[in-house]
């Protein structure tokens, strides 16, 4: 079992060695027009709208004064979508919570590989403080619809990227499960006196019985665009740009979205989030507070 485990880590290490793929040279303004990702952009856009009502991020209010002076103030809002995701994550899961593995056959006394097992399982949660930062992720998750995860080696540990609903792009799916994705991650650098944004995109896809991971690299001095592909050495040595895996039966990832259907997009395989079908009732709440903050202010 141990020799399994370290095989299986060294299969990981193995998928982001160096590998090849010519450029295309194509351009993006937004992540979804990459011909790969085919879902709706909105879905995206819904998803921002719910990042900015768990940041407590609403537009200024314009008024006019007492002189007909055009004049902003800030929109003084009650943060409950932070709240009620916080809330229901913590008793979703908290580090009362406990994993582990056991036998098929419940009576079964478990076997020394199994303990192995759970052994290291237990010490990959920890090095990942899985229990603290699962319900810290659950919470952003039950927010914006979903979140992701996905392994990667630091110094022959397993550890646990943790993806933004933001930053996961399905790119085929079916009603039980998302089988492949883009996974996109963003940097900023200057150079020289401009600054430059990158965008990687990680594909994770299947090729008859293979696993294939791909990576490319964008670059815009436009933060709000996706930019021109250019070579990954660019500012990722390490990273490798194609690589085939065979033997895999399920994903590299994990994606969690919350329960029930997103009915505001009914084909996308994404999760709708707290804010979506409450919104309503959170700018009810927030134009109340708001208008009751600014009565008593004036007065």
């Amino acid at each position: 079992m141990v020799g399994e485990h370290m095989s299986f880590i060294s299969s990981i290490k193995n998928l982001f060695k160096r590998g090849g793929m010519a450029l295309t040279g194509q351009s993006l303004t937004k992540i979804t027009d990459h011909p790969k990702i085919g879902i709706d952009a909105r879905e995206y856009d819904r998803i921002a709208r719910n990042f900015n009502y768990y940041g407590n991020k609403f537009d200024p209010i314009k008024y006019r004064n007492s002189y007909g002076d055009l004049n902003k103030r800030e929109f003084k809002s009650l943060n409950l979508t932070k709240t009620a995701s916080r809330r229901l994550a913590s008793i979703i899961f908290n580090e009362k919570c406990n994993i582990t593995l056991r036998e098929l056959e419940e009576d079964k006394e478990p076997s020394e590989e199994l303990q192995q097992a759970i052994e290291f399982l237990n010490e990959t949660l920890k090095d990942n403080n899985f229990y603290n930062l699962f319900e810290m992720n659950l919470e952003k998750g039950i927010a914006a619809g979903g979140f992701a995860m996905r392994p990667y080696i630091d110094h022959d540990k397993i550890k646990i990227s943790w993806i933004r609903a933001d930053q996961f792009y399905p790119l085929r799916s079916n009603t039980n499960e998302i089988s492949e994705c883009a996974i996109a991650t963003k940097s900023m650098r200057i150079e020289g006196d401009e600054n430059y944004y990158y965008t990687l995109l990680e594909f994770h896809e299947w090729e008859d019985d293979k696993y294939i991971i791909s990576n490319e690299l964008y670059k815009s001095d436009n933060k709000n665009e996706v930019g021109k592909q250019v070579p990954l050495e660019t500012i990722y040595e390490d990273v490798a740009e194609r690589v085939e895996y065979e033997g895999m039966r399920r994903p590299l990832f994990a994606y969690f979205k919350t329960p029930g259907a997103n009915n505001k997009s009914l084909e996308s395989p994404l999760g709708a989030g707290i804010v979506d079908n409450a919104k309503e009732v959170l700018d009810v709440i927030n134009t109340t507070h708001d208008e009751f903050a600014w009565e008593v202010y004036s007065g």
